[in-house]
């Protein structure tokens, strides 16, 4: 059964996203990691999976740059705080990410953690990935993989996966991933990682 998410609210989600009155990505304590792991990408094409208010298309506008999300948040939060980006709108549930392979780079900021089905959907998008990805703020956890519910934008009620980080790797290496660098994902101690994987051609 499908579990349903905070970010499938249509009546509160987006004007609270947009009010939230958080600073800019590029002056967040977590963007050092995700900035170190941009520089060490390869390729001029990146696209935003779960892109929320399109941050990285103001923060790295050196790449090209596509934002993927659901319908009502391109419509009612991407395009509202960065109307000059081109968008991608699909349910990350019902789709298997084949287009992503049109570019160099998949950005994945604090998208896999939201996911209750992480495993299913990683697999989906390092199948169809060519080059290199990007896991910006996993939560990581020593013990088996699960689910904790917590409150998000608008204090609704959602989910976080909390991920085995062996599994995790395992996952990588199924797909021939390895890992280029990993990271604290902020500035301070958390259990949030941040990884640039990157696709090994010589395995295919």
């Amino acid at each position: 059964m499908k579990i349903k998410t905070a970010w499938h609210n249509t009546k509160h989600l987006p004007h609270s996203m947009l009010n939230a009155g958080f600073r800019p990505l590029s002056e967040s304590d977590h963007f050092k990691s995700l900035e170190k792991c941009i520089k060490n990408c390869q390729g001029k094409t990146m696209i935003d999976i779960g892109c929320g208010l399109a941050e990285p298309y103001n923060a790295f506008g050196h790449l090209e740059y596509t934002g993927v999300d659901l319908p009502h948040m391109i419509q009612d939060v991407a395009i509202k705080n960065n109307p000059a980006a081109n968008y991608i709108s699909v349910d990350a549930d019902e789709t298997d990410f084949e287009f992503i392979k049109d570019y160099d780079i998949v950005l994945m900021n604090s998208f896999l953690s939201e996911m209750p089905s992480w495993y299913l959907t990683l697999n989906k998008i390092l199948f169809h990935a060519r080059g290199d990805v990007i896991i910006h703020r996993q939560e990581i956890g020593d013990g088996p993989s699960h689910l904790e519910e917590y409150r998000t934008y608008a204090s609704l009620v959602t989910y976080k996966s909390v991920i085995n980080e062996e599994e995790l790797n395992n996952i990588f290496l199924l797909n021939d991933f390895a890992v280029v660098l990993k990271e604290q994902s902020f500035d301070h101690p958390t259990n949030q990682r941040t990884y640039l994987i990157r696709k090994d051609t010589s395995l295919e």
